[in-house]
This record gives C-alpha cells, sequence and structure tokens, in this order.
C-alpha cells in the first residue's frame, strides 16, 4: 500500500477515506475557527530559500545531535496521546518505526501504551513527554520514566486550562471504550486499577494544573534528566527557561489545538532564537509537511522539528511501516533539498539560505 504514497499529503488523503468522521475530526482539529492550525501551514510558504551555486556537495548528509545524541535525521515524533484510535498497537508501533529511523520519539502522558510497555519494543532514543498533575503524580511519572531508561523530560506547558474543539463538541466527542490513559491505569502507576478492565477503561487522566516558575524549579530539582519545554511561544519565556537552565525548548502552539488566534510556530522561532542564542537547543513543531519545511526551520535555527498528526495518518494507513515510510520520505526530501541548496550537511545550514523574513505574513 505504501508505494502508492509518495508525500505526507498523500498519507493525510488515505487516513481520512479510512478513519471514521469523528476520529478523524479529532485527530485533524483544532480550536475554534482553527486559524492557527492553518496559519501554520501558509507561513512555511511566506520563508523562500535562497540556493548556492558553484559548489559540487557530494553527498548530503541529513544528520544531526540533540541532547548529545546522533539521531538520522532532524524530524522527530511530538508527543500526541492516544495513538491506538489510528491503530491497534498505537505508540509501540510508533517507537518501533521511530527506533529503525534512527531518532527521537516523544512518548506522552496520555498515551494509550504506558512507558514501561514503548520502551520494551525500543532500544532506541525515547524523550517522555510530562503534563503536571500535582506533585505525587509528577513525580510518579518521572520516577518511571527514569527507571526505563528514558533520555529527557519533554514539560509541557501550553495547556493551563483545557479546551474541546467545536467539531468534538458538535460529535459529543469521547475517546473510545477501551481507549485507556495507560500511564495512569497500569500497575507501574500503583493507583489500584488493573489494565483492560471495565474501571481502566473508563478512566479518563486528572486535570491539568498550570506549569510556573516554580514548577519548573521543582522538576529540576527531583530529577537529573535533562528537561525540554514544550510550549514557548514568546522569547521573554524562552529567556526565563534558560535562567532556569533547561536543556531545550520546543517552539510550539499545541498544533492550533488550545488557542486560536496565535502566530505560527515558524514565525515566531527567529526571535526566539536571537533571544536564546546557543544556550540551548531550539526544536520547533506546527504543520511541518516537507523536507523544505524542515530545512526552513534548520536555516532559521532550530535543531530538529517535530511532527504528531502525519504520524497519526501513517498509524491508519500502514501502521509502523507507514510511519517509517513518512519518515524516510521527510529524509529524501531534505536530502534533496539540500543538495540543491549547495548545502553538505546540516551544519552548513543557516539564515542565508533564507531569502527573507517577512514582519507580517497572511493568513
Amino acid at each position: 500500500m505504501t508505494n502508492k504514497l509518495i508525500s505526507l499529503v498523500d498519507y493525510e488523503n488515505k487516513a481520512k477515506a479510512l478513519l471514521s468522521e469523528d476520529v478523524w475530526q479529532f485527530i485533524s482539529g483544532g480550536a475554534l475557527d482553527e486559524s492557527t492550525v492553518s496559519r501554520n501551514r501558509s507561513s512555511m510558504n511566506q520563508y523562500l530559500l535562497q540556493p548556492k551555486r558553484f559548489k559540487d556537495v557530494g553527498s548530503v548528509d541529513v544528520s544531526t545531535k540533540v541532547l548529545g545524541s546522533t539521531i538520522q535525521l532532524p524530524v522527530m515524533i511530538s508527543p500526541a496521546g492516544s495513538q491506538s484510535l489510528a491503530h491497534s498497537q498505537g505508540e509501540e508501533a510508533t517507537a518501533s518505526a521511530t527506533c529503525r529511523a534512527s531518532t527521537v520519539m516523544v512518548v506522552g502522558t496520555a498515551a494509550s501504551r504506558n512507558l514501561e510497555t514503548v520502551r520494551k519494543v525500543s532500544n532506541g532514543l525515547l524523550w517522555f513527554q510530562l503534563y503536571h498533575h500535582g506533585s505525587a503524580l509528577t513525580e510518579m511519572l518521572i520516577r518511571r520514566a527514569e527507571t526505563a531508561g528514558y533520555q529527557a523530560l519533554c514539560v509541557t506547558v501550553d495547556v493551563p486550562h483545557t479546551i474541546t474543539a467545536e467539531k468534538d463538541l458538535r460529535n459529543n466527542w469521547k475517546l473510545p471504550y477501551g481507549t485507556e490513559m495507560a500511564n495512569f491505569t497500569c500497575d507501574e502507576a500503583g493507583l489500584g486499577m488493573k489494565p483492560n478492565t471495565p474501571e481502566a477503561r473508563q478512566y479518563r487522566r486528572p486535570p491539568h494544573i498550570p506549569v510556573t516558575w516554580d514548577t519548573v524549579d521543582w522538576i529540576r530539582s527531583i530529577t537529573k534528566l535533562p528537561i525540554v519545554i514544550k510550549g514557548i511561544m514568546r522569547a521573554d519565556d524562552a529567556v526565563g527557561c534558560i535562567e532556569r537552565g533547561v536543556q531545550g525548548i520546543i517552539v510550539s502552539n499545541h498544533g492550533g489545538r488550545q488557542l486560536d488566534g496565535q502566530a505560527s510556530t515558524i514565525e515566531v522561532l527567529p526571535e526566539i532564537v536571537k533571544a536564546t542564542g546557543q544556550k540551548c537547543e531550539i526544536f520547533v513543531d506546527g504543520g511541518f509537511r516537507r523536507g523544505i519545511d524542515v530545512l526552513k526551520a534548520v536555516a532559521l535555527g532550530a535543531k530538529a522539528v517535530l511532527i504528531a498528526r502525519p504520524v497519526f495518518h501513517a498509524l491508519s494507513v500502514a501502521g509502523d511501516v507507514g510511519v517509517e515510510h513518512v519518515l524516510n520520505i521527510l529524509r529524501s526530501e531534505l536530502y534533496e533539498a539540500m543538495a540543491l541548496c549547495g548545502v553538505r550537511n546540516l551544519a552548513e545550514v543557516d539564515e542565508n539560505l533564507i531569502y527573507s523574513y517577512p514582519s507580517i505574513v497572511s493568513s
């Protein structure tokens, strides 16, 4: 099946035909009018590549290092819960594919497979995404991630209040019976539930507690794992993260799923990179669908980009094979774009590859 799919858009279109309408709208939807969802994509086209000539690039190297570890392409898997909506193997399939592609998967707090199970199918690079659910539950998750050998904590800070998309309200959307919050219902959580029981299947995770600077300081005080903060859209917040010793920042507007009417992530990326200098690693997510999108982000200062919705598309079409294929499509597109732009490796990619920095991007 995958040999007929040659782009991430092909996977998206195929997934839409395969998934039920309410599941599709849950995966693809965003907040309110979905203007931020659209802007994440449309803004990519406002940044134009300016290729270098008179260079024999030879072979192109698309590998890079993140938090000291080498990955074979600057595309990572963003945390996204309930992947079993798209495929029965859920996060296990994604982890297997990501390991084979030699990049990072960020496993979500709201995953449909618990973090220990995901680790068992992957000896690759795994980060654990952390929502704050109070000191006891949060520390429980951190200790389990440490024990399971996760390489970093990815603390999500852009959901101080949970919203429900209008599409989901119209559909009366609820996670299907049997889609568990596995990190809370497994034996390892110690919350008194047994997996695959009616109680576990009906369990919904605790409410989010807003992350404050004190929360970041507390998390740093109880773990030696590197900390990456996800959900930054302002330069001053990025600087505050650096002042508190975090190792990475993910520029993210939650894929447009929380606050509508925001700037796109690629629009704010340059100012955040400028404000932070070389003091921590900067990543970005939000609407990346082509290798040229990845190249633009790296040229603007990102170490790597993260993808989420394309993972659901790939899972629904072909499980782990689909996820690996999507990553390989992006790898191939990035390789070709770099070769055409006259750069041999990602270290040679810088802001000089971008034609202009638009101050206003129309949506």
